[in-house]
């Protein structure tokens, strides 16, 4: 079992810059925790992207993290779909590290929940060239930054510059990294491209999320020779009862049960939070892991996510080494599903931003100033964005580490 804090604050590596990718942003652990893990290992230049709606319910905490956009920056993404990748790039000169999963910059995605990621490592000491997926991430990042403000089009810059190696031709060793998104491919289709077959023998799958129709699931099921299997977590997942009675026979539900050694398991509501999907093929299996849960969503591209797929592996090693044989051998969980009720009911699913007649992107310090930057419209009150003049003395001062 692997500690996420631990392998971004002690990678060993000579490192500069940092780029976080993420749903949910928790600004205070970020600010408290993420931040001084970072600087320890060398890395100021720190930069942090995360879903527009989740910034909004996040908003209120900003008072307690004095240091965003002075010590960090932190750029929210506003689209029709979630912003969904968890991504940790780190960089360096020489060297780099790349963490590609299921979870989120929060205390549950890196310390509580059972979550999945997939580790990257560059040294130019060691290896001739960089695995690909960094120069993919990398080119994400910075399609990103083309729409956000200044200050972060000018970190970007300064970690390629600081990591040339970004412009060598990558390499890779089996591993396959798909992103999706608007303008991107449908996921699922990316996913179908890698699998040696164009039905699997069997499948099963991991997922915390769900769309009411469950049309993900129909989509995934659609790729199996044989019944599906899916783990799930009944306790947190949103499911709609009657539309598992309607698939009936098509999959098969199975609870989750913590892997985690039972002499370490301090918590007894650990949350299944990774999202995986494994496609065996006779002897051999296709595992996919990574942001995507099994919704329509998150594989037709509507979401943006971030996926790594695996080479070949012998059948059932991906279960055996994830502890999941446990939650396969578990006995349906079907009837438990089919009385649920979809707490969200029509209508109410609109994504916070749209109650508002503005939207506020970032606020940046810089030198004596406040830099606003907006997504549409103009602020209350006939204020313009850009700078707002000197800070008065207390708001000076407060800027002082």
């Amino acid at each position: 079992m692997l500690e996420m804090v631990d392998l971004l604050g002690n990678a060993g590596h000579d490192l500069r810059s940092s780029i976080v990718l993420t749903y949910g942003l928790d600004l205070p652990l970020y600010d408290g925790l993420i931040r001084r893990v970072l600087n320890r290992s060398g890395i100021w230049n720190q930069m942090t992207f995360c879903d527009f709606s989740s910034y909004l319910q996040d908003v209120n905490s900003h008072m307690q993290a004095k240091h965003a956009g002075r010590h960090y920056s932190v750029t929210p993404i506003l689209q029709q779909g979630a912003f969904h990748p968890k991504v940790f790039m780190l960089l360096g000169p020489r060297q780099g590290r790349l963490l590609i999963g299921s979870g989120n910059a929060t205390i549950g995605g890196l310390i509580r929940n059972a979550e999945v990621f997939g580790l990257f490592d560059f040294d130019m000491e060691k290896q001739a060239a960089p695995h690909v997926a960094f120069a993919t991430v990398f080119g994400l990042v910075e399609n990103l930054a083309a729409n956000g403000s200044d200050m972060v089009r000018k970190q970007i810059k300064s970690a390629r510059q600081m990591a040339l190696w970004l412009n060598m031709p990558g390499v890779e060793d089996g591993r396959k990294v798909l992103v999706s998104g608007q303008g991107r491919g449908d996921l699922l289709s990316q996913i179908r491209s890698c699998l040696p077959t164009s039905k699997s023998d069997s499948l099963f799958i991991c997922s915390s999320s769900f769309d009411r129709a469950l049309l993900g699931m129909k989509r995934l099921a659609s790729l199996s020779k044989s019944k599906p299997i899916c783990i799930v977590q009944p306790q947190y997942a949103n499911i709609d009862g009657d539309t598992v009675k309607k698939l009936g026979s098509i999959v098969e539900w199975r609870p989750f049960v913590d892997p985690y050694p039972k002499e370490k398991r301090k918590r007894k509501d650990v949350r299944a939070h990774a999202k995986i999907f494994v496609f065996g093929h006779g002897k051999t299996e296709t595992c996919v892991f990574g942001s995507a849960n099994a919704s329509a969503p998150a594989l037709n591209s509507t979401n943006t996510e971030v996926v790594v797929v695996l080479p070949k592996h012998p059948k059932g090693d991906i279960a055996q080494r994830l502890g999941l044989n446990d939650s396969l051998r578990a006995k349906s969980i079907e009837k438990d599903l089919t009385i649920r009720k979809w707490e969200s009911e029509s209508g109410q699913d609109e994504r916070p931003e749209s109650r508002f007649p503005f939207l506020l992107s970032a606020v940046a310090a810089i030198e004596s100033e406040y830099r606003l930057s907006l997504v549409s419209t103009n602020p209350p009150g006939g204020g313009m964005p850009g700078p707002v003049g000197p800070l008065p003395r207390k708001a000076q001062d407060d800027q002082a580490d």
